[in-house]
């Protein structure tokens, strides 16, 4: 059974052996056939000064940087449509090569272009799937989010026995662009 993940539920991922995972991206063209580029990216934090926050830009995943250096998290191509058959665009992440500072990877999905809400994206929805490829989990952006161009999907969060857990936030935001998310990851933190 797929569970279709809401805000405050938990997803032990040590317990069922999914260390290793990907998160899909799936999406449409607006009603009048637009293209509309939706991208996934992922932000390993730290504990500092009480908080989790993003330290080092190394620690980034995104369209611009599609892996990073420790191998946690790697992006496949960036889709600029959601016109591909099956999965537009994905994360693949092996919380077994995240250093062991970090404590916590927050997954965003966003829009960036002006004036663009998820309102316009049609079947918008991020599938979590174990290692082999088997769906476990979905989280549908288009019931939720209308007027937000940004949203913080999940955090895998490490507990103090280093195992960790899928925990879905589902909190939008309205961002100019994914330096807006850096900054706040790097100075308030969460």
């Amino acid at each position: 059974m797929i569970l279709d993940l809401q805000k405050g539920m938990s997803l032990d991922l040590t317990k069922k052996g999914n260390e290793k995972f990907q998160i899909a991206l799936k999406w449409d063209a607006n009603d009048v056939g637009e293209a509309i580029d939706v991208d996934v990216s992922a932000f390993m934090l730290v504990e500092s000064q009480g908080k989790k926050k993003l330290t080092e830009l190394k620690y980034v995943c995104y369209f611009k940087q599609l892996k990073t250096p420790c191998g946690t998290l790697r992006l496949s191509e960036d889709s600029r449509d959601g016109m591909k058959d099956g999965d537009d665009e994905s994360l693949s992440i092996d919380c077994d090569k995240a250093p062991n500072e970090v404590s916590q990877i927050n997954i965003y999905i966003n829009i960036f272009k002006p004036k663009v809400t998820f309102k316009e994206v049609k079947s918008a929805k991020a599938v979590i799937r174990d290692e082999n490829g088997k769906d476990i989990a979905f989280f549908d952006m288009s019931r939720d989010f209308r007027n937000e161009n940004s949203i913080l999907v999940c955090a895998i969060v490490k507990d103090s026995s280093n195992n960790w857990s899928l925990v879905p936030s589902g909190e939008g935001y309205v961002v100019t662009d994914l330096n807006t998310i850096v900054s706040h990851l790097n100075t308030q933190g969460v």
